[in-house]
């Protein structure tokens, strides 16, 4: 193979990571060609890291790899802890071609507590192209190749997966820590099985219901229904995500009824409707942590 080798080395400052970089003597950041001044403030944190890019040349193209890292700081609560700031940190390792329908990506992830900076608290590593951080979960994204759907994956902070899917419908409770996730995700399953949705409360309370289509009306639909949470008429829609005012008296699952899971296969195929009402906060009103519908119902 023949090799050209480009390597940009890139300086990342932000506020950083155990022992790489040591305080300015003063409280301010000085101004440099690689920060900006920051006047009066007390220094807490400082990191400094490597961005790369390699090229190589073959005879069916270029081929290449590439080191990204970027900073932000995100806003959370962590297992046994308030929610606070942490200091993000993502380095995206990356492999890829001219003519390639997308990158190879593995992505690790890290938060360092600002009220201890050079003290890491939580690290993740995933192959994926996007790793985002919310207030109770962090999810990773892999985009889709060739047409197909992108794939989403929730976990909580202690790296537990909560559901994966790729269409989605969340609802809350307003004021309570009530959440759960309607997940769809095309069958892996086989004929007559189309698509599974997932009703998840957490990563140790979920239920499966497969769907499936006996009379293959939905043979050539090759992506997932819409999906929406209907609820009372005031239950509002955000998005994704319909919070539950119907329900703000609810203190477990056990109090969350009266609503309903609807995939509506019409937004990508056939007008087929699929509902599954919420009964006691159980799909069906069924203990049943695998269950089944036809398609139509």
């Amino acid at each position: 193979m023949k090799k050209i080798l480009l390597f940009l080395s890139l300086p990342l400052l932000l506020a950083g990571c155990g022992g790489k970089s040591k305080a300015p003597k003063d409280a301010a950041i000085r101004q440099d060609s690689s920060s900006v001044a920051i006047d009066n403030a007390k220094f807490l944190f400082s990191d400094k890291d490597n961005a790369s890019f390699e090229l190589y040349q073959r005879q069916d193209g270029y081929h290449y790899t590439s080191t990204e890292v970027a900073y932000n700081m995100v806003y959370l609560v962590l297992p046994g802890k308030k929610m606070q700031h942490y200091v993000a940190k993502w380095t995206t390792y990356a492999k890829s071609c001219t003519g390639c329908e997308k990158a190879l990506r593995n992505i690790k992830a890290e938060l360092y507590d600002v009220t201890s900076p050079y003290n890491l608290v939580l690290s993740v590593d995933h192959k994926c192209d996007k790793i985002t951080f919310d207030v109770n979960t962090y999810q990773t994204v892999d985009y889709g190749c060739c047409a197909s759907e992108d794939t989403y994956q929730v976990y909580d902070y202690n790296k537990q997966l909560i559901v994966e899917y790729n269409t989605v419908a969340i609802g809350s409770v307003p004021n309570k820590p009530l959440r759960f996730y309607a997940g769809y995700e095309s069958a892996a399953y086989g004929e007559p099985w189309v698509g599974t949705l997932y009703l998840a409360y957490s990563s140790s309370n979920r239920y499966t219901i497969r769907i499936k289509d006996e009379k293959n009306r939905l043979e050539n639909c090759e992506f997932s229904p819409g999906i929406t949470i209907v609820g009372k008429k005031q239950d509002t829609q955000s998005g994704v995500e319909c919070t539950l005012w119907s329900l703000e008296k609810a203190n477990s699952q056990k109090d969350i009824s009266g609503i309903e899971v609807r995939l509506n296969y019409g937004e990508v195929g056939p007008d087929i409707k699929v509902i599954i009402p919420i009964t006691n906060g159980l799909p069906f009103g069924k203990e049943d942590r695998v269950q089944e519908v036809e398609v139509g119902r």
